[in-house]
């Protein structure tokens, strides 16, 4: 019986059965006797196992030792409390402050740090603990060693330290470590490597740090000492600076938490403060009914009169909805914005949508913003209304003073009240100089009996631009210079003599001419104006239907909504007739219709306006560059006469028995149902000026009847007489 062999046993010297090596084997083998080694050295095919022996020798090689894991590591350039991600982690990537490092659970704090710094070359760092929110914050930097570091092997955060801050200048000193305290350094940290970051580091910032105390260099073992004692007081310092930092972090955190707080308080607040307000006011038989819808599926129906402000709705949507920050509210169907200043008479939806912006600020600082800003809208119209009359007067004073200092008192002038427009302009033609010095400027009409005491003079200027306004100027509520052929340019230098001269002297001003004209004129052609008063006068000159519309375009594209074709067409027939050229969209209607409109007032008429504004003197010229544009403009609005204004100046006489009282409430009934026009004549009357002068009404009353029976006024004191006899107001009226 054949006993079997061994695979590798030979026979007459024959190898028989030899084992070749696979491919896995063959590596293994070059990896083993690299350079030839083999060949050299022999090979023994016989031997157990070839591959088994490697193996054997690769367990040895690395017996004792740990594998190694390899960490993210992030160095951040300042200390930050969440986690970089997205672009910020990108920027990091990009700028080589994320790294791969590899470290193994038996390295100490030490070992760790000095990979660290030979991978980033940094002096100076700290450790930083994430936590599952993504927040960072810092901890012992002693305390991190490899096994720490291998838990973390997700990614590991530091922060670098400026050291030029953190530590005081000292100079470098080299010293050659002890075998107790620098053996570790030499095995975790090269010297050449050590110096290279040593310098690298006091080179950048020009200051020592903590690290170039301990440099290994050449030193007695008294000195490692000493500088190692040098190194711990830096250190100490350093980390007290830090344990500064976190405190006062502590602290501000604290505070904003209080904030925060106060905030939450005070929104709880004004929620009760305007649900006790509307709580009884939500169910008006009368009123409109509207239904509030939330996000949350929650709504809110209320009944509001017609016209209540849009603003209320807001209130409500605040008090009684689920809502956490700024909102707005729409319509459904068309899908329109509805502003906080509207009434809710003019909202074409009764089903509104409250919905909360995707940016949109805390619910208290929105309501501060929005509800806030339209108190103050409204507090400012009822302040410019409630000034109007001071602003008159500090004006009049202003130029009371201005023409006493500068003119004398001189004869008074005579005019015929039929022709009034030729008797002025030839006056001032023959006799300027003469004229421009006199003040008070006295005059009389021919075959009248009134002595001027201010009121004849206001009413002279009421009269001549009465008629100035037909013959140099077009429009149908605000006018604008007529540009026509061959104009006579004496009689327009004329006009910003009396325009000028008017004012000065009894304070008239025609308040019928566009305001940016009138800026022109006493400011000069290149005066600037602001597009808002541009916009303001441009509304008011177009006719009502025409106004209309655009003012409708000018809100919707405010409260981003889109312009509807018919009403863009309408607006392009309007501004085309105006000499535009652009079409309006959603985009720039209104840098179109202000464009529009400053062409009209000051680009069409410019050759008018230089003429009229060369004819203003010298001497009220230096009185106007004492104003501004705007409070110009404040003074034009003043001038305006509507019936509140005027219900304001009339005195209500005292001790009124009850026929005087029926006749005063005629007098107040006819001011408040009077359009503008007749308020214009009513003051002309009363006080022989067709603006508003600021001064108070005095009303008295006689017993005249029959064909005597009229109402008379003094024109100079303000003063107008009421007769007792009318039984009914249409028959006063």
């Amino acid at each position: 019986m054949l006993q079997a062999k061994s695979p590798y046993e030979r026979s007459s010297g024959i190898l028989e059965r030899v084992k070749k090596p696979t491919e896995v084997e063959a590596r293994a083998l070059a990896k083993c006797f690299p350079s030839g080694k083999s060949k050299k050295e022999g090979f023994d095919p016989n031997a157990e196992c070839v591959v088994a022996d490697a193996q054997a020798k690769k367990k040895a090689a690395f017996k004792g030792k740990q594998r190694s894991v390899s960490v993210n590591v992030v160095m951040l350039k300042h200390y930050q409390e969440i986690i970089p991600r997205g672009n910020t982690r990108k920027e990091l990537f990009s700028q080589e402050r994320i790294k791969r490092v590899s470290v193994t659970r038996d390295m100490s704090n030490l070992q760790i740090r000095n990979a660290i710094i030979r991978a980033f070359k940094v002096s100076s760092f700290s450790f930083l603990e994430s936590d599952k929110k993504g927040h960072l914050t810092r901890f012992d930097n002693d305390s991190l060693d490899g096994e720490g570091a291998v838990k973390r092997r997700g990614c590991l955060y530091l922060c670098e330290i400026d050291d030029s801050e953190a530590v005081p200048e000292h100079p470098t000193k080299k010293f050659k470590p002890s075998v107790d305290s620098g053996a570790h350094c030499s095995k975790d940290l090269a010297s050449s490597d050590w110096n290279e970051t040593v310098q690298q580091s006091s080179d950048s910032t020009g200051k020592a740090s903590p690290r170039e105390v301990i440099d290994l260099g050449s030193g007695s073992e008294s000195d490692n000492e000493s500088e190692l004692g040098r190194a711990q007081a830096y250190i100490e310092e350093a980390r007290q600076i830090r344990k500064e930092q976190d405190e006062a972090y502590q602290q501000s955190l604290e505070a904003d938490k209080a904030k925060a707080k106060a905030e939450r308080e005070q929104l709880q607040d004004i929620r009760k403060d305007l649900s006790r307000q509307w709580s009884n006011k939500l169910t008006q038989p009368e009123g409109m009914k509207f239904t509030l819808r939330f996000s949350d599926s929650s709504k809110t129906e209320c009944r509001l009169l017609p016209l209540t402000s849009s603003k209320v709705l807001y209130e409500i949507a605040t008090a009684y909805g689920n809502v956490t920050k700024g909102f707005s509210i729409h319509t459904i169907i068309p899908r329109e914005l509805v502003p906080v200043t509207c009434q809710v008479k003019d909202i074409s939806s009764s089903v509104l949508i409250v919905e909360e912006g995707e940016n949109a600020p805390d619910l208290l600082t929105f309501v501060r913003e929005t509800l806030g800003q339209a108190e103050t809208q409204e507090e400012q119209v009822v302040e410019e209304v409630k000034d109007g009359s001071q602003l008159i007067q500090r004006v009049n004073e202003m130029r009371h003073k201005f023409m006493s200092d500068n003119t004398h008192q001189g004869v008074g002038r005579a005019f015929h009240r039929d022709h009034v427009y030729e008797d002025v302009i030839k006056t001032y033609e023959d006799n300027l100089e003469e004229i421009l010095k006199d003040y008070p400027f006295r005059v009389r009409f021919i075959n009248e009996k009134a002595v001027d005491m201010g009121g004849v003079c206001r009413d002279l200027f009421s009269a001549f631009w009465e008629d100035s306004y037909v013959k140099i100027f077009d429009g149908e509520k605000l006018l604008v210079p007529a540009v026509r052929p061959n104009p006579d340019m004496a009689v327009l230098r004329l006009h910003g003599t009396i325009l000028s001269h008017g004012f000065m002297v009894c304070g008239f001003l025609p308040i019928r001419i566009a305001f940016p004209v009138l800026a022109a004129i006493f400011f000069g052609p290149e005066v600037e104006v602001p597009d808002s008063i541009i916009l303001d006068s441009f509304i008011d000159y177009l006719a009502a239907y025409e106004s209309s519309f655009i003012s409708q375009a000018l809100t919707k594209v405010q409260n981003n909504n889109q312009l509807p074709s018919t009403l863009q067409g309408q607006i392009i027939s309007t501004l085309s007739r105006m000499g535009c050229v652009q079409v309006p969209t959603k985009a720039n209607l209104k840098e179109v219709v202000v464009s529009t409109a400053r062409h009209l007032f000051l680009g069409k008429p410019l050759g008018v306006l230089y003429t009229i504004h060369s004819g203003v003197p010298k001497l009220f010229l230096r009185f106007f560059q004492t104003m501004t544009v705007s409070e110009f403009f404040g003074l034009y609005k003043a001038l305006n006469a509507t019936s509140e204004r005027v219900l304001d100046l009339i005195e209500e006489p005292s001790a009124m028995n009850s026929a005087e009282k029926r006749i005063f409430s005629y007098l107040i009934t006819f001011v408040s149902n009077s359009r503008q026009d007749d308020l214009r004549l009513f003051l002309r009357f009363v006080t022989g000026s067709s603006v508003l002068l600021g001064e108070s009404i005095r009303v008295s009353f006689n017993n005249t009847e029959g064909l005597a029976r009229s109402p008379t006024a003094k024109t100079c004191s303000c003063a107008i007489e009421l007769p007792l006899s009318y039984s009914t107001y249409p028959e006063f009226e």
